[in-house]
């Protein structure tokens, strides 16, 4: 698969990950990085965090980071903010990246967009004042026409109203483990 992105013109590839501590963790940072040395592309890769029932599988340890083609870490996001949110900025090349966490957290699987997010993602647009926007999260905003939509962004018409009028270029999500266009 890696390859094959690489031989049909990729530039970025992500990687969001599942996984948890024991070997997984160090192969975790050595594998996408060769990936983006090995085929010439940026790699954004994301793991999540908590645990997750049923099943209690183990931790997820949370480690996400960017690479560019050489394999240097653009890009490392660690740990949880004040407020207990995985959520990071970064910019480069005058583009900015907003990675906002949505996790609601064990019983439930669905999308959470509560005050202090709300608060988080507001003050990262308007900081950007004008420049792109590159937005991921976990939980797709809107209805994707699948039995996923029950456990989509809860607070989908309020995250439209603060995205709205910024100049949000993609927003990249998951939980639905398919392709979505």
């Amino acid at each position: 698969g890696a390859r094959l992105l690489g031989l049909n013109g990729a530039e970025i590839v992500f990687n969001p990950s599942a996984t948890v501590a024991g070997l997984s963790q160090y192969l975790w940072k050595l594998e996408q990085p060769a990936h983006a040395v090995a085929n010439g592309y940026f790699m954004a890769c994301s793991n999540r965090v908590g645990t997750e029932a049923p099943g209690n599988i183990g931790r997820f340890y949370g480690s996400s980071y960017f690479v560019d083609p050489r394999g240097n870490f653009l890009a490392v996001f660690n740990g949880a903010d004040a407020s207990g949110h995985v959520q990071h900025r970064f910019v480069r090349n005058g583009l900015h990246f907003l990675c906002l966490d949505t996790l609601k957290g064990p019983p439930s699987s669905a999308g959470l967009y509560d005050a202090p997010r709300r608060a988080w993602l507001a003050e990262q647009l308007a900081e950007a004042a004008g420049a792109p926007i590159y937005l991921f999260m976990h939980h797709p905003p809107f209805d994707i026409g699948h039995a996923n939509d029950a456990i989509k962004l809860r607070e989908a018409a309020e995250f439209a109203r603060v995205i709205a009028g910024h100049r949000v270029r993609h927003i990249f999500f998951g939980h639905t483990h398919r392709p979505v266009s």
